[in-house]
């Protein structure tokens, strides 16, 4: 589960930023609190903004810098990231940190990424204890272009030690720029693949990583294909469809026979094919597409079809309304049984104000005694509501005279429990609303 992101130097965001899912002392909503051995973390949290506040940039930031991690820095442009609207920032790094709990343990992970030269200039992971924190490296770039790499793995076996060794001498060499790329997390989660011993924290952390999911208004989240492949999924799907009033009845995957498929659709199965990942679910605009692999190697195509109560006449995903093909992004959401966290901008697009609230109480609901957490921007003021959110789950970003994005929770305000939030914040009380100039 996060706990807390920072980001300094990333598009709108200048000065650092500081991001927290840590809970406060407040006692309303504590099903809305998940504890994990003394710390209190939050299941969601929702930001508001006006158009061109920082909103998506908040994500993007998150999104980026977990990229790096996962593919390198070589696989992401990094050009014209930094904050472009003073001097000199193309020329500052850009710092991503996250703190965040994998099962029982603590971790603070970062890196500082050079805009320009495109590569690391720093980096550290830290197991966090109760009352220590110890550094499992430390990666430091000096004025020569060395690099330099610490630990404190104090009690490594002396395999572990002459092993690490290894690993960072190759990072210690100015002239490989390959190394200046790329992550020593990454790196050694990928050599190493073990649970136990002193290289388990990479394997977690990397695998912590991998595992953030964000949908952005142009993307989808593919896993109600998986949920209809499920009988006991399945039926969770068709309740909530039918409990968000959208007409459906029941959903079920169509077999698509060679000959029924277009050109667009072959060469899209021979990509996943080549690739060797299955079962794979892809989308093409608002249809979904199941692909499972059969044990002669060869590849079973279906396409998702619903049911609104006449047999004789189905449906095709492209055939619902655009708020029904949103709640098959955020509808998987409600069905997560392992740790999962999802990131979600403009979480109300094409939603009924009603249904984003029947949704997000949903989620509480669904969820509950879960590590699941949903963090998500939208500009629906009706979520504003103390009866559906506690205030250290209210964030605000507000774009400043100087153009530098700020990010702050409703809880510095400390409001009673009974105010009406959504007004005060139309009247301008948080900021973070649109300004218009004569």
């Amino acid at each position: 589960m996060l706990i807390r992101f920072s980001v300094e130097n990333y598009k709108s965001f200048r000065d650092q930023a500081t991001f927290s899912m840590a809970a406060t002392k407040g006692t309303r909503h504590t099903s809305h609190v998940h504890t994990i051995k003394d710390s209190r973390l939050l299941k969601g949290s929702f930001i508001f903004g006006a158009n061109a506040s920082g909103k998506s940039n908040f994500v993007e930031a998150m999104q980026f810098a977990r990229n790096v991690v996962v593919r390198g820095v070589d696989a992401n442009d990094t050009s014209g990231y930094h904050f472009r609207l003073q001097k000199g920032y193309e020329e500052k790094p850009g710092v991503f940190q996250f703190d965040f709990f994998v099962g029982l343990q603590q971790y603070s992970y970062g890196f500082a990424l050079s805009y320009a030269k495109q590569v690391i200039v720093s980096e550290w992971l830290a197991i966090v204890g109760a009352s220590t924190a110890r550094y499992v490296f430390n990666r430091n770039t000096n004025e020569d272009g060395t690099i330099t790499v610490e630990s404190d793995g104090d009690g490594l076996s002396g395999e572990d030690k002459n092993r690490f060794g290894v690993y960072v001498g190759d990072y210690e060499d100015s002239k490989n720029i390959q190394l200046a790329q790329s992550l020593i997390l990454t790196d050694v989660a990928k050599r190493t693949h073990t649970d136990t011993g002193f290289f388990k924290s990479f394997g977690e952390a990397f695998n912590w990583f991998d595992a953030l999911t964000f949908i952005f208004p142009s993307t989808r989240y593919l896993d109600i294909g998986k949920a209809a492949m499920n009988s006991v999924l399945k039926r969770k799907l068709e309740y909530a469809l039918h409990y968000f009033d959208t007409g459906i009845t029941a959903v079920e995957l169509k077999h698509i026979p060679l000959e029924k498929m277009d050109e667009e659709l072959k060469k899209l199965i021979g990509e996943i094919r080549s690739e060797g990942k299955y079962p794979k679910i892809v989308r093409r605009n608002k249809e979904i597409i199941h692909v499972e692999r059969e044990a002669d190697g060869q590849a079973t195509v279906h396409q998702l079809i619903m049911n609104h109560g006449y047999d004789d006449e189905l449906f095709l995903s492209t055939d619902e309304s655009d708020g029904t093909v949103r709640l098959f992004d955020l509808i998987p959401l409600l069905l997560i049984e392992g740790p999962r966290i999802v990131v979600i901008d403009e979480i109300g697009r094409s939603l009924h104000s009603k249904l984003l609230v029947a949704f997000i109480e949903r989620f509480y609901e669904q969820t509950a005694g879960k590590p699941i957490q949903l963090i998500a921007t939208t500009h629906d003021s009706n979520v504003l509501d103390l009866d559906l959110l506690r205030q250290d789950e209210i964030w605000f970003v507000e774009r400043q005279r100087d153009y530098n994005s700020r990010l702050y929770s409703l809880s510095e305000f400390k409001e009673r429990f009974d105010k009406n939030i959504e007004r005060e914040y139309l009247l301008g009380r948080y900021g973070a609303i649109p300004f218009f100039r004569e």
